[in-house]
């Protein structure tokens, strides 16, 4: 499973300069590798995604300004990305209690 975190940059660019929306960053977590059920690969996702985000969101600005857009676009960033994994761990939670039914069923049938 994979999700984007580009909504999140697109919303900043947005703000910033309407020119700049359609080249806004992009940035992809993997998840396919994660179980999401278990805390200890949620806690591998979170760190992920504040890399990814750190590094979508860098300008290489060092005034104020510059500084003040990459905080909001950190920020945008990951309630955007904090909601799409909310969404994924909600997914392997449902996709385990299919499996775990199916198993069941499988086995007393």
């Amino acid at each position: 499973m994979r999700f984007s975190l580009s909504l999140a940059a697109i919303a900043l660019a947005a703000v910033a300069a309407p020119a700049v929306a359609q080249s806004a960053p992009t940035a992809t977590v993997e998840t396919g590798d994660l179980d999401l059920n278990t805390a200890e690969d949620r806690e591998r996702l979170d760190t992920r995604m504040n890399s990814a985000i750190r590094k979508m969101c860098r300008s290489g600005g060092r005034d104020t300004v510059a500084r003040r857009m990459e905080n909001q676009c950190r920020e945008i960033a990951l309630a955007n990305a904090e909601r799409q994994a909310d969404f994924a761990i909600a997914a392997a939670k449902r996709d385990k209690a299919i499996r775990i039914a199916a198993t069941a069923n499988a086995t007393s049938g």
